[in-house]
């Protein structure tokens, strides 16, 4: 898995500085949730319990594309930041973590004998990060999102 994903990230790298980072992210996100809803379909139609190794492989890429774009959109958020990006950015990262937690265990406390709550929450945890970040892509200035450099 951990192979898999620095392929993604070191492939993905090169392709990033050819469309830039506000096309990727408005690509991924979206392709992460699409497959995010596919997983918590399959798994609950298989009653909790679908195939491992097919269940493993999407995972394996929605965590990829998760993993890849979560830099680009953090890159983002502290471009406006100047001075301050490294406050900035550990305010970010506690409140990712604490606030991850929190919400892992909300689906922590669901999980017996089923994958189902696992794949509705990255299905909804994902459409939620989707909406933030088409959100903020709303409030950028538009040199921002023309520029494949930003």
């Amino acid at each position: 898995m951990s192979l898999f994903m620095g392929l993604v990230v070191f492939t993905g790298s090169r392709q990033v500085t050819r469309i830039g980072a506000d096309r990727a992210i408005v690509v991924l996100l979206p392709t992460t949730l699409v497959l995010s809803t596919v997983l918590a379909l399959w798994s609950w139609q298989a009653g909790g319990q679908p195939w491992f190794f097919g269940w493993f492989a999407v995972i394996t890429v929605i965590n990829s594309l998760r993993t890849f774009t979560s830099p680009l959109i953090l890159a983002q958020a502290m471009e406006p930041m100047g001075e301050l990006a490294g406050t900035a950015s550990a305010v970010i990262g506690t409140i990712s973590m604490g606030g991850g937690a929190l919400l892992a265990m909300l689906i922590d406390r669901t999980i017996a004998g089923s994958v189902t709550p696992l794949a509705v929450a990255y299905a909804g945890y994902g459409a939620v990060g989707l909406a933030f970040a088409l959100w903020a892509r709303r409030h950028r200035t538009p040199s921002a999102i023309t520029d494949p450099a930003a």
